[in-house]
């Protein structure tokens, strides 16, 4: 009897010793360890550098129409939404020469008529001014050429030439698009158009030319519109051109207004819990170096570029209720993530890590401009609940957000500046969803049209949200989403 009490005791202290050990063990810190019990561990992100190229920045940013009489009670934002892609912008509606945008400040570039008189450059009523008072166009009476001349120390970047171009009823025939170097044609580009017969005086016809590749192979001086007329011309033509866009490729330097930081979120399933929880300044080689016990791991990584400093997951949120998601407003936020699972042992340690990215890139281009001349404001709102990563979870997260989400406003002069960019953080999710958004106009008083944009879209895509706010006699009002295939998907939306 005595024996089998002297054995259920000791069974008994085993038992009760053995729980705090077990407990201790969960709650275990590597600076507790001693030395010996840690390993050197390395992350390498793979292309961190390249993968983290500014978005775009507005310290170069110039633009004469912010001398434009504007309300007195809007503020213009736009700049912070202009897309990171124009370089170059006339619009003419000043009725000035200058162009109306010009990404940096000691850029001259020119547009103008040539022929062999003198004075043909003129800014006359525009494509729309009937329906649209107060449009204007650059206008060349009898022009031999139209040339655009670009400034050479950053043509190696152009990718894109548009305008809309429009003849009298005895004008020319069509033209030649040339690129030139020392006034002579490069024989490497050259690009044609005949005006369609049958169509009114001045009806305006949409251009767009891709000129990266003779940009990349050598140095252009100007492009140049070479017109073609009639052997029976006598020299009473007219040609109006508006709306030049030139876009291409620009480096930008970190805003210094953004916070950049790379977060790690370090899980130890043999002890499950989180070993380690914490994040790094902006490095440019984009490596993390850690000090951990043996065992198995998961890894979850993020890159964050964003307008407020963002807080770090709290240690009690269990692995499988973790998720990251963010403020809607803060448009020109950028986020990169990943996961991966690792083992800690003596040899081997280090692990090699590509983010991928967590948002979508959505340009809204506002293409009735004649009209928007009344407007102050654009908002955009996201009609559908939030979208979370879930680092560790096969199951795409929404979730109702327990504050009201905070729309993007831009304040512009919308007959100058009319296609904005923002970025919207929607996780990882490779299947399509739809995602709706709002897109409201006000003019001083209130809401002056309003309208919402459906897509069917998976993350890490370009997405071109295209059309009219107001129907026309001719048109119709509706938008076209497009999804670009550069990034894992482009769309474009027609509204």
């Amino acid at each position: 009897m005595k024996s089998i009490i002297q054995n259920f005791v000791r069974c008994t202290v085993v038992f009760l010793c053995s729980l705090p050990l077990y407990q201790c063990k969960k709650l275990i810190n590597p600076e507790d360890l001693k030395p010996e019990l840690l390993y050197d561990f390395r992350f390498e992100i793979n292309n961190f550098t390249s993968i983290v190229e500014p978005f775009a920045s507005s310290a170069d940013f110039w633009s004469p129409s912010q001398s434009v009489s504007q309300s007195a009670n809007r503020k213009d934002n736009s700049n912070l939404y202009i897309d990171p892609s124009l370089l170059y912008l006339w619009r003419f509606n000043r009725r000035e020469f200058q162009p109306d945008y010009v990404f940096a400040s000691d850029h001259t570039p020119s547009v103008e008529f040539r022929s062999k008189n003198n004075g043909i450059n003129t800014i006359s009523d525009g494509f729309y001014t009937r329906q649209f008072p107060g449009d204007y166009a650059l206008t060349g009476t009898n022009p031999e050429v139209f040339r655009m001349r670009l400034p050479q120390q950053f043509q190696a970047q152009l990718k894109t030439i548009e305008f809309e171009i429009g003849i009298s009823e005895h004008s020319a025939r069509g033209f030649t698009l040339r690129a030139y170097k020392n006034d002579r044609p490069l024989p490497d580009f050259e690009q044609k158009f005949v005006f369609p017969t049958g169509r009114k005086e001045f009806f305006p016809h949409k251009r767009s030319y891709d000129v990266q590749e003779i940009t990349k192979k050598q140095d252009v001086d100007y492009f140049q519109l070479q017109f073609d007329y009639p052997d029976n011309h006598k020299g009473s033509g007219t040609v109006k051109v508006d709306n030049i866009r030139i876009f291409g490729e620009r480096r930008s330097v970190p805003d210094p207004q953004l916070k950049r930081k790379l977060m790690y979120m370090i899980y130890n399933e043999d002890m499950a819990h989180w070993q380690s929880i914490d994040s790094i300044g902006f490095r440019e080689n984009g490596s993390i170096n850690l000090k951990l016990p043996p065992g198995d791991y998961r890894g979850a990584f993020l890159f964050a570029e964003t307008s407020e400093e963002l807080n770090l997951p709290s240690r009690q949120t269990a692995i499988e209720n973790f998720r990251f998601d963010h403020d809607f407003s803060d448009g020109r936020a950028r986020f990169f993530g990943n996961t991966n699972s690792f083992r800690v042992g003596k040899t081997g340690n280090s692990s090699s890590i590509t983010l991928q990215r967590l948002y979508n890139q959505i340009t809204i281009e506002l293409t009735d401009i004649a009209v928007l001349n009344h407007l102050v404001k654009l908002r955009i709102s996201p009609v559908n609940d939030i979208l979370s990563w879930t680092p560790f979870s096969n199951q795409l997260k929404i979730h109702t957000p327990v504050k009201e989400v905070k729309p993007i406003d831009i304040f512009s002069n919308f007959q100058v500046m009319n296609r904005f960019v923002f970025n919207h953080f929607v996780g990882h999710f490779k299947e399509d969803r739809r995602i709706d958004y709002k897109l409201e106009l006000f003019n001083s008083v209130g809401v002056d049209q309003s309208t919402v944009v459906s897509i069917d879209v998976r993350s890490n895509v370009k997405v071109m949200i295209r059309g009219n706010m107001y129907p026309t006699p001719t048109t119709d009002a509706g938008f076209k989403a497009t999804l670009d295939e550069s990034w894992k998907g482009e769309k474009i939306i027609e509204f």
